[in-house]
């Protein structure tokens, strides 16, 4: 029987390749997998605007994208307000305009008649997903009766 003998030259070899496999496996990132790109649910709405014509307030907004989750309802969101007031943020929970055509990447419009004692109406474009969050575009103000 034939013994092996490991000489110094040999052991410092297989121990340096040895490293260097190892360090190889952990310095390399090409083996974390990507995490896939998040899509919003709605990508912002892209303009807004409203007129008004006697005592009719027209207002129109535009959706940018549709993303995966449906949209339940869309519309316009409203707080009446005081000629000087600023900074007023309308949500779901105050005067709702809804639109009853489907959601899609096109302009919609919606009106309502108002009142002589409206002064200042601030607005903006809402979504209702299906999931439950609610996407808000930019809020803009028109003064119905200065």
């Amino acid at each position: 029987m034939k013994t092996r003998v490991f000489t110094l030259k040999k052991t410092a070899t297989a121990l340096c390749l040895f490293l260097s496999i190892f360090l190889m496996a952990f310095s390399c990132d090409d083996h974390v997998v990507p995490e896939e790109p998040t899509e919003e649910p709605v990508t912002a709405f892209t303009s807004t605007s409203a007129g008004l014509a006697f005592n009719l307030v027209i207002y129109n907004y535009t959706f940018g994208s549709l993303g995966m989750v449906p949209v339940m309802e869309h519309g316009i969101v409203r707080v009446n307000a005081d000629v000087n007031s600023v900074g007023i943020l309308p949500t779901v929970d105050d005067k709702k305009i809804i639109s009853n055509e489907a959601a899609a990447v096109k302009i919609f419009g919606v009106f309502e008649v108002v009142t002589p004692e409206l002064k200042k109406i601030y607005y903006r474009p809402y979504a209702i997903l299906e999931n439950g969050n609610v996407i808000y575009g930019n809020v803009n103000s028109i003064i119905s009766n200065p």
